[in-house]
């Protein structure tokens, strides 16, 4: 995750999403990210 961060940081857009899937509860909490399950939807 570090990694994928930092390269996201130096390579991407300011505005760009970045979607993300784990099956472990809070996982990406710890990298600063926040739940948004009650503000979007989406499908598989």
């Amino acid at each position: 995750m570090t990694a994928l961060l930092d390269y996201l940081r130096e390579n991407a857009p300011g505005s760009a999403y970045v979607s993300l899937a784990a099956d472990v509860d809070r996982f990406y909490e710890r990298f600063g990210f926040e739940d948004v399950a009650l503000d979007s939807k989406g499908m598989l």
